[in-house]
């Protein structure tokens, strides 16, 4: 029996056709990444603030602390328990939204939401399908590529995090105007109340944010010439500031997945600094509660990261940071931003006693740092996911 003919046999069983106002996230949610779990955070706080849904499905086995209520599928008991929570979900909600990541590099499963949901359209025609805060690309082949138009050409909406991306968007001619987004991220600061928090003081003791991740090994990549290039990068350029300064490093653990998070590289990274008498080192492991990582981002004086959404934390907290660019996006992003060309230490090319200089100058005096100029134009732009579109 196809899926069209269980979705659609499904559909006629259920009585309340007339859903309440609901919408199913789907994502990269569930993994412990502190990245992904932000965009669970904004779009439960988005769709409620801007779209009147409440009580939204985010298909995930688990979802992290977050402000607004949310669901997602039940313990599982039997095989393929969560696929027909899925279709019960699909039947019981307004809209499917793909929300936040890099989610559309290649084609889905035929059981995907993604699939399912544009059977329901054609089914519901007020039924919407659409994304927000995603990027395309990049795409293994050509035939990826296709299909992905192919599954863009029958969304409602499109809003994207990047430029590159919506300039790509806008290349496929799309049936309707891509929105000219920025990342959900940016909107933590609007979720989060940090007006009663007390200045840093930078007369005791400094603290300096790290965040560290691999990158080609995780993608498969036999040659790993740039990601230990980049470790040995950082963990120089801690060692220096390290004997300088004496600052605390605070090592983020952004990834808790145990097969692909930032805990081997964190520690060899402690390791190499112990061996050379660095002792000044805490370790903040993953935690589910995002305010509570933001809030540790935000005691730094100073953030060093490869993870990309580490020094976003960093940036819309005020905090001074430093992003080593191992991927396209991140270059994308301190462009977007209006970060200081002269800070820029590209994939860990800068002369690292230009960037040790510049640190030790912030740590000094923070008013010595130069904060990107286009915060308030993205923090607008990342709003547009939400007000740009009407469900």
């Amino acid at each position: 029996m196809s899926s069209q003919v269980i979705l659609k046999q499904t559909y006629q069983l259920n009585t309340q056709q007339a859903a309440a106002n609901k919408i199913i996230f789907d994502g990269y949610y569930g993994q412990l990444n502190t990245g992904d779990d932000a965009f669970v955070e904004v779009s439960a706080w988005g769709a409620e603030t801007y779209w009147n849904t409440a009580n939204n499905f985010f298909l995930a086995k688990s979802l992290p602390l977050i402000k607004h209520e949310a669901s997602h599928f039940q313990k599982k008991i039997f095989t393929g328990q969560h696929v027909l929570e899925q279709l019960y979900q699909l039947i019981n909600t307004n809209a499917v939204i793909s929300s936040g990541g890099s989610t559309f590099e290649k084609p889905q499963k035929m059981l995907h939401i993604r699939n399912l949901s544009i059977i329901k359209k054609i089914l519901i025609k007020n039924f919407k399908i659409g994304a927000i805060g995603v990027s395309l690309g990049p795409y293994k082949n050509a035939s990826d590529e296709k299909s992905i138009i192919e599954y863009l050409k029958r969304l409602d909406f499109l809003a994207l995090r990047d430029e590159h991306s919506y300039q790509l968007a806008l290349s496929y001619q799309l049936p309707y105007k891509p929105v000219n987004a920025f990342d959900l991220a940016a909107l933590l600061p609007r979720i989060y109340d940090h007006s009663k928090q007390s200045q840093r003081d930078y007369y005791q003791e400094k603290i300096i944010g790290v965040s560290a991740c691999f990158f080609e090994r995780y993608r498969g990549y036999t040659n790993l010439c740039n990601e230990e290039r980049r470790t040995g990068y950082l963990k120089q350029l801690l060692l220096e500031v390290s004997k300088i300064t004496n600052a605390k490093l605070r090592f983020f653990e952004f990834n808790g997945n145990s097969t692909v998070g930032d805990l081997q590289i964190t520690a060899s990274i402690i390791d190499f600094l112990k061996e050379n008498k660095v002792s000044n080192v805490e370790l903040i492991p993953y935690n589910p509660n995002i305010n509570h990582i933001y809030n540790k981002v935000l005691e730094c004086n100073l953030m060093i990261s490869v993870r990309l959404h580490a020094s976003m934390f960093a940036c819309f907290g005020n905090v001074p940071f430093f992003l080593l660019e191992y991927h396209r996006k991140c270059s994308d992003f301190l462009e977007s931003v209006g970060y200081k060309e002269a800070y820029r230490i590209g994939d860990g090319m800068q002369e690292i006693q230009k960037t040790i200089g510049q640190i030790i100058s912030i740590l000094e005096d923070p008013n010595r740092y130069t904060p990107p100029t286009k915060l308030e134009n993205c923090k607008q732009k990342a709003l547009m996911n939400f007000t740009s579109i009407s469900l």
